[in-house]
């Protein structure tokens, strides 16, 4: 993912909607596997729309 934009890239991983199975509604892929993506510095930075980076992702 070197020339794609950041866009590009977060839309390679949308959640599933809640009409799927049971097991993988409202989970995106990385969440499915194994990944605990509430503690990626993007999802941290993209919670509630932040514009600046949290001091967290620089530790």
């Amino acid at each position: 993912m070197k020339s794609a934009s950041l866009r590009e890239g977060l839309s390679l991983h949308p959640p599933f909607s809640n009409d799927a199975q049971k097991r993988i509604r409202g989970r995106c892929p990385l969440e499915l596997a194994g990944y605990e993506v509430q503690k990626l510095p993007l999802a941290q930075l993209f919670r509630d729309l932040a514009l600046q980076w949290p001091a967290s992702a620089f530790q």
